[in-house]
């Protein structure tokens, strides 16, 4: 996914998550295929110090310097959720990144689950697994930090999900079951501070 909003007076942002996400390896056709200089590169919100350094190794390569942030940081500069919870899920070929959303620290905590099946029972399965250790409020029924408390069902009234996905069909999924789902507003990604 690319975004060039030079021409509009916006910065040229290079969305490196989702499905454009790639190896080592392909981050020189990632960079050329662009078609600009980008200002800012959105990375997706798992990736540590170690594959940043390559990108951007890649980037001054070729004589650029953008702003190099990931997606779960750009979304916790944008407005704050009205929910507990916020979920960001990053879809990928074969695996499914989780992390929940920590708007006060600014921090993520992500899982990837390369599980297979029906993506709603993985994303449910990892949101239970995250907010076992949540100490901010009881929403699984099992008092934080008991000992030997297991999850139960999650109670996804306070709980929202951004969804970074090709395509609607897993924010519809998402929604049929009744979870407040929406897509990552690429629009409004790279903009602060660029």
């Amino acid at each position: 996914m690319q975004s060039v909003d030079a021409a509009a007076g916006g910065p040229r942002v290079l969305h490196a998550w989702g499905q454009a996400a790639c190896g080592p390896d392909g981050d020189a056709g990632l960079i050329d295929g662009f078609g600009a200089p980008p200002d800012v590169v959105v990375t997706p919100s798992y990736w540590g110090g170690r594959r940043r350094e390559l990108l951007s190794g890649e980037l001054v390569r070729r004589g650029f310097d953008p702003r190099i942030g990931d997606l779960a940081t750009e979304l916790m500069g944008l407005e704050r959720p009205t929910v507990g919870h916020s979920f960001l899920i990053e879809v990928e070929a074969g695996r499914i990144c989780v992390s929940r959303l920590d708007f006060d620290s600014g921090l993520a905590d992500s899982r990837l689950s390369f599980r297979g099946g029906d993506a709603t029972e993985v994303i449910g399965d990892v949101v239970g697994e995250l907010l076992t250790d949540v100490a901010d409020g009881d929403i699984r029924g099992t008092a934080p930090g008991a000992a030997g408390a297991m999850p139960g069902p999650v109670d996804f009234d306070d709980v929202e999900f951004i969804v970074a996905d090709e395509g609607d069909r897993l924010v519809a999924d998402m929604r049929r079951r009744g979870w407040l789902a929406f897509p990552v507003p690429v629009h409004a990604l790279g903009v602060a501070g660029a």
